[in-house]
């Protein structure tokens, strides 16, 4: 009788023993999925935090410079004068800074763009776009490379009547 119940133990044992495995990486699944959520969560804020902190800081530096671009706009790689040391501040962090083709996060100066709107008798202001900013995402639910919203960041210029052809 001992042998029949031992060997009907050792049967059960080994089932729940699988169903434990089984379990545990059903688990352990979405245990990784939500850490590294928070990582892509993490990334991504830091990543768009400090992109959005440099664009403001170039364009600060160009509201109080003289800017070259009477009304319109100029991308990134077709800037000069104050318009190139803000792309730089962008992308390198220093207005005479130069770099590879690549800055910050990854930033190309054809995904910068920058504007001046001028309306006369009204507020003149000075924008600075970034467009097309790609960053990645590790985690099972969304993974791979997504498209970041357009960064915009406009400061008012004092009124200064535009430079005559």
């Amino acid at each position: 009788m001992s042998a029949i119940l031992r060997q009907e133990t050792s049967r059960l044992t080994r089932r729940n023993s699988g169903a434990a495995v089984v379990e545990a990486s059903l688990i352990l699944m979405l245990y990784l999925a939500f850490v590294f959520s928070i990582f892509d969560f993490g990334f991504v804020t830091f990543s768009f935090h400090t992109i959005q902190e440099r664009a403001a800081e170039a364009v600060r530096y160009g509201v109080v410079r003289p800017i070259s671009i009477t009304a319109g706009c100029v991308t990134g790689s077709a800037a000069s004068g104050t318009e190139a040391e803000m792309v730089n501040i962008l992308m390198y962090g220093a207005p005479n800074a130069s770099g590879g083709s690549t800055g910050l996060l990854g930033l190309t100066k054809d995904k910068i763009q920058i504007c001046r709107d001028y309306a006369p008798f009204a507020e003149e202001r000075l924008r600075l776009r970034i467009t097309g900013f790609r960053y990645p995402l590790i985690n099972y639910f969304i993974p791979g490379w997504h498209t970041a919203r357009t960064f915009t960041a406009s400061l008012p210029m004092e009124y200064a009547p535009p430079p005559s052809p």
